[in-house]
């Protein structure tokens, strides 16, 4: 979809010969490996669309697992095993 309006996009505010061929030159670019794609992996776009739901917005950095982390999760992995 974005292509799509990138193309048209590119068309509209262009307005002539060049933009018309580099839009529909953009176009099958995206295309065909997009087609590739969803032939080699069909289920391939409801396992992304759940996987941008359950997408952390933020992952704080922490140095290793022993890490004391206890500000940003429930659970911290210590040497005696995990502390909640």
């Amino acid at each position: 979809m974005m292509a799509g309006l990138i193309t048209i996009a590119s068309i509209a505010v262009g307005q002539n010969m060049i933009s018309v061929v580099f839009g529909i030159i953009f176009w099958f670019m995206v295309l065909i490996p997009a087609r590739k794609i969803t032939k080699s992996d069909p289920l391939m776009r409801p396992v992304f669309f759940a996987s941008l739901h359950f997408k952390q917005k933020y992952f704080p950095p922490h140095s290793h697992v022993l890490a004391n982390n206890q500000l940003n999760y429930k659970a911290v992995m210590t040497k005696s095993g995990m502390k909640y």
